[in-house]
């Protein structure tokens, strides 16, 4: 992946499509605005709960609204401990990926490596606690092994 904020160590990405049917269509900015956050703040819920050293690049369509760039900017300031990161896009979504779920497109989950090739992606979902086990391999195997206590068992 070319063109986006990516951390040393790898990051994690969730890119929101661009919203072309539904209640995402719709939508005022500051209903956009809940929307993200929402999405946003459950998935760092489980992103914290393994306390991961990869950055989380955000990467929303370009036509967003500044009103929303900003406040989502700012309802999650300091939240991710090795960086958060904003990108934006303007690609065309093919149909099947506007379906959704309470009228909103559901914004896709990827990891790239730190050389910056996309490993794994798939739809943002809820999960009981924590990221899947696929995915927290990719991240053990990226891991900052200079961060204290992350290093294995001779740390």
């Amino acid at each position: 992946m070319t063109g986006l904020p990516l951390h040393e160590s790898g990051s994690l990405v969730l890119w929101f499509p661009n919203q072309l049917k539904g209640k995402g269509a719709d939508a005022g900015p500051e209903e956009t605005l809940t929307h993200y956050t929402q999405s946003l703040e459950r998935f760092l819920g489980d992103y914290g709960a393994d306390n991961p050293s990869q950055g989380v690049t955000v990467v929303l369509p370009s036509d967003t609204p500044t009103m929303v760039r900003t406040g989502l900017e700012a309802a999650l300031e300091g939240l991710v401990g090795p960086g958060l990161f904003f990108g934006f896009h303007n690609r065309p979504e093919p149909d099947e990926s506007q379906w959704t779920v309470g009228g909103w497109a559901q914004p896709w989950l990827a990891f790239v490596d730190p050389a910056g090739i996309l490993r794994r992606a798939e739809r943002l979902k809820s999960w009981r606690t924590g990221l899947p086990a696929s995915l927290l391999n990719l991240l053990m195997q990226y891991q900052d092994h200079s961060r204290p206590g992350t290093a294995g068992s001779g740390d």
